[in-house]
């Protein structure tokens, strides 16, 4: 059996030197794909808690302003009342009065028809 030269040795070694450089400049660019696809990811996901921190304090203040619009729709409640039962007793009060001027009315008519 034929030994192979120093020269052969040193080509192969080249050779096998030239494939290893070109499967890690691969690999390296595959890598580099990878961190910008991570690094795209992660400020698409930091934009979106951004987003959703922003709208969780938007609906925390709109929560605010809904239990203190309640506690203004309770006193709103109570004065509407109070003021409907202030027409409604001035109405009756109205009302009483129409009907004793009609009576004192219809009994000055009477009145005046039996002279």
């Amino acid at each position: 059996m034929v030994e192979p030269t120093r020269e052969e040795y040193d080509a192969k070694l080249a050779a096998t030197e030239a494939r290893l450089e070109t499967r890690l400049t691969a690999i390296d660019g595959k890598l580099d794909s990878l961190v910008e696809r991570i690094e795209g990811k992660f400020t698409r996901l930091e934009d979106q808690l951004l987003t959703l921190s922003a709208q969780t304090a938007e609906a925390k203040d709109a929560s605010y302003r809904a239990r203190d619009a309640a506690g203004n729709v309770k006193w709103n409640i109570a004065f509407t009342a109070l003021a409907v039962i202030a027409v409604i007793v001035s109405m009756w009060a109205i009302w009483a009065q129409g009907v004793e001027m009609i009576t004192g009315i219809v009994g000055a008519m009477q009145e005046s028809f039996t002279q």
